[in-house]
Parts: structure tokens; sequence; C-alpha cells
């Protein structure tokens, strides 16, 4: 998964601005008169979009998204343009059609070689087009013995060219899932991944387990993945809601392994269903370092957790406790599910916790009520810690009936 939403839509729009600028140069080369029509087009998208066309030796970016790709039989100006000089273009208020097609010729001529790289940059450099902002370095014929002004590591290129497939993969996915029924897209989409699951996990695809596995996580778990995972969570909690148990436990494994985006996690675990928040939650002791934050997330959804989920949460250690009084102590919340709750603080009281964890939370009066009623509802269980919670911080006439009632049902019933 990778994140589109706004980001998405974005890289659609630079994608096409690409198109656009290549089937300029194409429609030149071809004599086509429909290349005026795509510099206009190019002109409307470019001002939409409004970022500057960065140019590198095989590709063209924009805001961090990849533009226009260099290949065989297509785009193949780009690397002559970038020996030659050119480093980015920015359109101005008044660029026109006109301007872009005296561009996509100036291309045109360099890429066939009717002009070299040194009477394009003196082209640029004179003022041309007018209705662009250009940007030259050192052309590579002024450079001996360098082949590339600032070389770009193959990992980077890697990375870049990886999440540009993945966003408009996922792009393309989501608008399956719009217009197909769900099964087509169970046909379409689930069938072939879950068929190709087996196999690998049959060793059908010659692959040993070792190599599946290595292959999975390089695909699965590298940073770029998790991010764009976890962007596209956090944008569409639908989507947060439907993630089956097991790809929840693995995503938030390689989060925490990544270090990668922590709120964000904690974030799209409160919108996870139960079933997953709770596989979530239990699939990494490392995630309890952040227990306050991640209770204050699964208090605050828009629904009621489950005992399964707050059996994860409490798994591994006492910071899943202390986690949730710090939680219940806020004023953010929204609804509890109090038997629960009070089994879980009665459970600290019985564990001789309860001085640590709900003494703390019955003194907090700006607490909720419902949180503090709550807190000494599981305080009663013990009657020396009872009476200590009311001497600590009585009653007083401020606060609310319910509290009072509670307060004296408990005092009558302790031995």
């Amino acid at each position: 998964m990778a994140a589109f939403g706004a980001q998405g839509e974005l890289a659609l729009k630079l994608r096409a601005l690409g198109d656009e600028l290549d089937d300029v140069v194409t429609g030149l080369r071809n004599r086509d008169a429909l290349a005026i029509g795509s510099a206009r087009k190019l002109v409307a998208s470019w001002r939409a979009v409004g970022e500057p066309l960065l140019w590198y030796p095989t590709e063209l970016r924009s805001a961090g998204k990849l533009v226009l790709a260099a290949e065989l039989e297509r785009a193949c100006f780009v690397l002559p343009a970038y020996q030659a000089g050119l480093r980015a273009l920015m359109p101005t208020e008044h660029m026109t059609g006109e301007d872009v097609l005296a561009l996509g010729e100036q291309l045109l001529y360099l890429e066939s070689g009717e002009i070299d790289g040194e009477a394009f940059f003196m082209w640029l450099w004179s003022g041309n087009p007018s209705g662009l902002t250009v940007l030259l370095g050192h052309p590579l014929s002024a450079m001996p013995g360098m082949v590339l002004e600032q070389p770009i590591p193959p990992d980077e290129i890697w990375q870049s060219h990886t999440a540009a497939a993945m966003e408009e993969w996922n792009q393309l996915a989501w608008n399956a899932a719009q217009a197909l029924p769900a099964s087509a897209l169970e046909a379409r989409f689930r069938a072939p991944a879950l068929t190709l699951a087996a196999r690998a996990a049959q060793s059908d695809l010659g692959l040993s387990s070792h190599e599946a596995d290595a292959l999975r996580d390089a695909c699965d778990g590298g940073p770029d993945s998790v991010n764009a995972q976890l962007a596209l969570l956090a944008e569409r909690p639908e989507l947060a809601a439907l993630l089956p148990p097991a790809e929840a436990a693995a995503l938030v494994r390689a989060a925490i392994s990544a270090r990668l985006k922590l709120p964000m996690l904690l974030q799209c675990i409160g919108m996870m269903s139960e079933a997953a928040a709770a596989a979530a939650i239990a699939a990494e002791p490392r995630l309890m370092q952040h227990a306050p934050r991640l209770c204050h997330e699964l208090l605050a959804g828009k629904t009621i957790r489950s005992s399964l989920l707050m059996r994860a949460l409490l798994s591994h250690s006492a910071a899943g406790a202390r986690g949730l009084c710090r939680a219940l102590g806020t004023g953010e919340m929204r609804e509890l599910e109090g038997d629960l709750i009070s089994i879980v603080l009665g459970t600290c009281v019985d564990l001789g916790h309860g001085a640590e964890l709900l003494l703390p939370l019955w003194a907090k009066r700006d607490a909720p009520v419902n949180a503090r009623a709550l807190a000494l509802q599981a305080i009663g269980r013990d009657g020396p810690l009872f009476n200590q919670a009311l001497a600590a911080t009585p009653l007083s006439i401020d606060d609310p009936p319910e509290l009072q009632a509670l307060a004296a049902a408990l005092r009558g019933s302790l031995p």
C-alpha cells in the first residue's frame, strides 16, 4: 500500500505532466499538429501543480516524485539536456503554449544532434524561452573527467522509483475498488496474490523458505513500504478497520524495527478492528514503551474495545497498565467499556499495584468522573487502600453525587 489521497493525486498530475512534455517533443518529431494541443495541456497542468521541474541525467522529478523517466525509445532528450547544463525549469505566470513548443523544438534538435550541447546551453542562457525560469549548471563538456555533476547513489534511485511505482499502483487499485464489485476484486486481485503466496510457501517457485522470507521482507518491510502503508491507513480509516490481524502484526513489527513514524503507527492501531489491534499490540513487546500514547489512541477511538484488546495491551508488562491509568486520567476520551476496565483495574489492585497506579488517578480531580469512579470501585476491593485513598483525597461538596453515592456504598460493604 502507499499513500494516495492528496499525495496520490499530485503524483498522477506530475506523471501526466511528464507525458505531455514527451508528447510535445514526439509530436514535433512527427510533424504532428497535435503537438500544439499537447503544449497547451502542459501549460495548464504545470500551472495547476505549481512546482519546479528538476532535471536529472535519467529522469525528471518534481515535489519529490517521478515526472518522466528516460527509456530506450522515450524521453531520449533528458540525458543530453542534462549534459548541456539544464538543471531545473519553473513556469512563470506569462508562460504560453508557444514557450513550450519552443523548448520542445530545441530538445528535439538536441536529441537528434542538429545542435550541440553548447548551442542549447547558450539558447537557454540568453533568456529562452521567455515564459520559463531556467536554472543552469555546469555543462559536462566543461568538466573533463567527470561523468555526473552530482552522482546519485544507486540505492536512492531504486527507492525513488519504487516509491513512485507504489503510488501509481495503489491509485489504480483504489480506483478499481471503487468501480468493481467485491467478487471481481476477489478474482482479479486477492486470489492471484493468495495463489502466489501459497506457491511460495510450498517452494513451488524454486525458492527456499529462507529466500522466500528474505524476498517478502525486502518487499514488505522496507522503510519506504512501511511509511507508505502507515500514511495510507492514517488517511483512510476505513482501510485500517479492514486490515487483517496477521497483516497488522507484521506492519507493527516492521515499523518498530525500522523506527518509523511512531505517532502515525499508534494512530493507525487506534483505527484498526479489535482483533487486528490486539494482534498488532501482542506482536511487538517494544510497543509497550509507548503504552500511555497507545492507550489514549485506543480509548479515544470511535468503537468500544473488547477484552481481547485490553488483554493484549496488558500482556507484556506493567507498562500497559500504567498507560491505561494515565489515559483514563485525560479529559479527551469518548466512551469507556466500564465492565472491562473495572476488571483490569481490579486486577491491578489484587496484584498489589493499586497504590502506584490507582491512587494517582483517584486524586486527579480534573479527570473524567467515570474514570475516577472506575478507579474508586477498584480501590474498594482493598479496605486499607480504600481508607488511604479517601484520607489522601477526601470527597468534597464539589464532587458529583454519583461519586458520593459510590463511596458510601463501598464504605458500607467493607468488613
